[in-house]
Formats: structure tokens, C-alpha cells, sequence
């Protein structure tokens, strides 16, 4: 018999520690573990070396307990209770049979997620619990980053190094301008002479104040949802520019929308955001899926269609 060594305990000794207490005979339960009587008592005994204690007297015909061996029953049995629900699990999460998927979205995201999108998902996955929150660029970096969502849907390249970017959709951004306003009648507008004045612009959207590229508008009015910016243009008389999806024509219909010459980032990328390396999340992964095979008649943007 090779000499014993101290060592982990795994789980192949509580299987046998169990085994021979269930049976309460080395034969019995080696004969049922499929093993050689030698090879189940060489594992207990390893495993009364590693616990520090005998846990079963072997004086008697049939082998009892210890107290130490009764305290050791109960943990070993709630161990493994535990490691094959954790198995069964995983299991329903990886056959999207169970779980959750947490989706973070910016607010001018939000708008053009069409219901029919989220009916889809939950109609193919019902057991999966799904929420969708609306979240800033900073707020979304940062619950990807510690765990908090799953999935973000941002705009590409990510603001965070960290963060990957798989480009979903396109969106235009247009320029937005109310009645009376000198542009009103105008179908195409040059962006150098569109941004001298007041703009409104999403504090949270794909073309910020501290993001502008292409020159500077005289002053720049940030607001935080698509509405309060459209508010804004009808009260102060204001030009804005916005996603072209944001400006819903049954809604907003006294508003004029332009498009500008000239304005080389007049198309912004929509993409779905994950951490790099991260655990692969297979609702996710699902959700992700579904946005590139379904087709959206009712999806107001454009979807990209890149390998």
C-alpha cells in the first residue's frame, strides 16, 4: 500500500467517506463506488489525515461514525448538494433555460429600440429575465466594467479602452430647427453655417460639447433626453442636432429636419458594448443574435450588415 500524504480534500473522498457511511462496510460501498476495498480505505484514509481526525471507528463488524465523522456527513452532503445545483444551474443558463440579462442603453439609443425588439427576445427565451436600463456614457462604462449589466448599447469606438465595440446599427444625425427659425425651409444646410448660433446638442448622446470635432458652434446648450432638447429648440428657438431616428415625424412634425453638407460625422455607428475578456454571458450572446438576424421593418435606423 503506497504511503500516505497530506493533501487537498476533493470531492472524490467525500463521495467515498460518504459511501462507507451510508453502507457502514468498506466492501459494501467499494463494491457500489466500483472501486478495490484497498484503494477506499487508502482515500479515507487520506482524508482522516488532511481533517485531522479518525472519523470512523472501524472496532465493530460495521463501521460506525465518529462525532467528527457525523459532523463531516452533514457538511459533505450539503457540498455536493450544493456543486450539483450550481451544475444544474449552469446548465439552464448555458441552454438559455434560466438567468438573467442586465442591458445598459444610452438614452438616445432608447428611443429607437422598438418594443417589437424586446417582445422577440422574451417570445425565444421566456425563462430569461430580462431589464433594459438607461444609463450615461460614464454610467455605462462603468457598471460594464464592474459586473452590474451585461451588455451595453453605445456607440462605436467605445470611450473606454477597455470596452469592446460590435458595430450594430447606423444612425444619421440631422439638423433640427423650429418654425420661423432662418433654416426652416431648408432641406440641406452647410454644417459651418448651421452651427453659427446656439446648438443643442445630447449631453449623453454620440456629439457632445467635449466630443465636437469639426469646429465649434458660436455656443452650445446640452441637454440630457431627446425631448428636453427638443423642448428646447421649440422654446428658445434654437437649432439642435440630433439622432435623425430621435425626431419622430408623427410627434414632431412642426419641427424642420436638415441635412448637413459638409459634416463628415453626420453617421454614427450604433454597437453593442462588452468588457474585453469578459466571462461570455450566452443571453448575451443570444440578444446579440436575435438584433442580426430579425428583421426590423419597424427598426428606424439602419442596420449594418459588416462580416
Amino acid at each position: 500500500m503506497p504511503s500516505i500524504k497530506t493533501g487537498n480534500t476533493e470531492l472524490r473522498h467525500l463521495r467515498y467517506f460518504i459511501a462507507v457511511a451510508e453502507f457502514r462496510n468498506f466492501r459494501r460501498a467499494a463494491s457500489a463506488l466500483r472501486v478495490s476495498q484497498p484503494t477506499l480505505s487508502h482515500q479515507i484514509a487520506q482524508l482522516e489525515l488532511q481533517i485531522g481526525t479518525i472519523l470512523l471507528d472501524r472496532s465493530r463488524r460495521d463501521v460506525r461514525l465518529t462525532a467528527a465523522g457525523q459532523i463531516l456527513l452533514r457538511s459533505a452532503h450539503g457540498i455536493l448538494r450544493e456543486l450539483g445545483e450550481a451544475k444544474r444551474a449552469i446548465v439552464e443558463l448555458t441552454e438559455l433555460q434560466g438567468g438573467q440579462l442586465r442591458i445598459g442603453v444610452l438614452p438616445s439609443i432608447n428611443v429607437c429600440l422598438p418594443p417589437e425588439f424586446i417582445r422577440q427576445f422574451v417570445k425565444r427565451h421566456p425563462k430569461i429575465t430580462l431589464s433594459v436600463t438607461e444609463l450615461g456614457i460614464d454610467q455605462l462604462s462603468a457598471q460594464l466594467l464592474s459586473g452590474k449589466i451585461d451588455l451595453g448599447l453605445g456607440y462605436h469606438p467605445s470611450p473606454d479602452k477597455a470596452i469592446e465595440a460590435t458595430v450594430f446599427a447606423e444612425e444619421r444625425l440631422i439638423g433640427v430647427v423650429p418654425p420661423g427659425h432662418r433654416f426652416a425651409r431648408s432641406k440641406y444646410v452647410a454644417f459651418n453655417e448651421f452651427v453659427q448660433g446656439p446648438i443643442v446638442l445630447l449631453s449623453r448622446g454620440p456629439l457632445t460639447g467635449e466630443n465636437w470635432r469639426n469646429g465649434s458652434p458660436t455656443s452650445i446648450i446640452e441637454m440630457a433626453s431627446v425631448e428636453d432638447a427638443l423642448s428646447t429648440v421649440r422654446q428658445s428657438g434654437s437649432a439642435a442636432i440630433l439622432p435623425d431616428h430621435a425626431v419622430c415625424r408623427e410627434r414632431h412634425g412642426d419641427l424642420a429636419r436638415i441635412s448637413l453638407r459638409g459634416f463628415p460625422s453626420s453617421n454614427h455607428k450604433i454597437a453593442f458594448l462588452r468588457p474585453h475578456n469578459a466571462c461570455r454571458c450566452h443571453a448575451a450572446v443570444a440578444f446579440i443574435e436575435l438584433a442580426r438576424g430579425i428583421r426590423y421593418e419597424c427598426f428606424p435606423i439602419e442596420l449594418y450588415r459588416s462580416n
